[in-house]
């Protein structure tokens, strides 16, 4: 029964932490529609469950690949879907003059499109908090 336990408590945390990145990204605007925003996400969970091992030092070898084999397809592909998700988020919050939203949340000083890196530690460390 305690490991049963342990499990739904487990299930609820990792159900909590997704839900909280997802609110990040809806006032990001990222475009839940899109496979990249998804991995992204996997990606940010993936790490945050093995947050110990600073996986994200080294996304292209220790974290894309797992998510590219979650979802069958290559690391490369989730690289670039990744790319092109923030990519995304950043022309759309350029067009609707909220970069300013952007700069705020990453703590940068000017108008900077983030990095894939910079989101998931970003995120990490809110997670933390």
């Amino acid at each position: 029964i305690e490991k049963r336990v342990n499990e739904l408590i487990e299930q609820n945390d990792f159900a909590q932490t997704k839900e909280k990145i997802i609110n990040i990204f809806s006032r990001l605007k990222f475009n839940f529609c899109r496979s990249g925003t998804k991995f992204l996400i996997e990606s940010i969970l993936y790490t945050y469950e093995h947050k110990n091992e600073l996986l994200y030092e080294n996304l292209e070898k220790m974290v894309y690949p797992i998510v590219a084999e979650k979802y069958n397809t290559s690391a490369v592909n989730v690289k670039w879907v990744i790319v092109k998700s923030i990519n995304e988020m950043y022309n759309r919050n350029c067009t609707d003059k909220t970069l300013s939203n952007v700069a705020d949340f990453f703590y940068f000083t000017n108008d900077i499109k983030p990095t894939a890196k910079v989101i998931i530690t970003t995120v990490l460390a809110r997670l933390e908090c």
